[in-house]
């Protein structure tokens, strides 16, 4: 079997409906349903599936909701591109007052690794800002991981997006001007922002973890599979062997 996993937005594959009639199914970050529009043949459909973007418990270790101090009321970890570049500036221009940690815009200013967890983990406020955020159910990978880590996300809306996370588990906005409105209500209302942190990062680990996505994958080619997490049963069964290829 050839499973195919992928998680950038699926305008920057091409050749997607080739590889479509290849292989046995496809895993993306988005809802099936947007590819619809790039598709002519809809029989190979059948084949795509939403996986979310996942977290890992070994990595994603930090609670930023349980800190005592912080050093950003609000921060954003991205690429200066076009699509950002007036997230950027309005922020700079209308919430000067606050501890901003706006990296990504050189490589002076690029954050990675742990030094990207450490600073999600010293922020109140983290924001979610896609190239395009009218993609259904889409968002980069940042998503889950200011989720995982602990902070209170505040994320642009995009279209389905609140059948990952609800709205008591990231806050949305929808122009600017209510993310400014939105983080200095949570600034001053630390007990909700941090109600909505910890249940974000809850969702996070208990329904995005990466060995429970997998298992989700595994089970698209052995049915019987029983999931890791049953209550009911103290280990998984043993799954007949797979011969998959996973390609990434």
């Amino acid at each position: 079997k050839i499973a195919m996993w992928w998680v950038d937005w699926i305008y920057n594959l091409q050749n997607i409906e080739r590889r479509l009639k290849i292989i046995d199914s496809f895993f993306i970050t988005t809802n099936p349903e947007e590819l619809k529009e790039i598709i002519e043949d809809k029989t190979i459909l059948s084949k795509c599936h939403y996986l979310p973007n996942m977290c890992d418990l070994s990595i994603d270790t930090y609670k930023a909701f349980e800190n005592k101090r912080y050093q950003y009321d609000l921060l954003f970890i991205g690429r200066y591109d076009n699509e950002r570049e007036q997230l950027i500036n309005f922020i700079k221009t209308n919430c000067s007052h606050l501890r901003l940690g706006l990296f990504g815009r050189d490589k002076n200013s690029i954050v990675l690794g742990t030094n990207f967890l450490e600073k999600i983990n010293s922020s109140k406020i983290a924001i979610n800002f896609n190239r395009s955020n009218d993609i259904s159910m889409y968002s980069s990978d940042r998503i889950i991981q200011l989720a995982a880590n602990g902070a209170m996300v505040l994320s642009a809306e995009i279209p389905n997006m609140d059948s990952v996370f609800s709205e008591n588990e990231i806050v949305y906005f929808n122009n600017f001007h209510t993310l400014k409105k939105k983080t200095e209500y949570y600034l001053k209302n630390n007990e909700k922002r941090i109600s909505i942190a910890k249940n974000g990062w809850e969702k996070a680990h208990q329904k995005y973890e990466n060995f429970l996505l997998h298992d989700r994958v595994i089970s698209k080619y052995t049915p019987l599979r029983t999931s890791i997490l049953s209550d009911n049963i103290s280990a998984p069964p043993k799954a007949p062997p797979i011969h998959c290829i996973f390609i990434h």
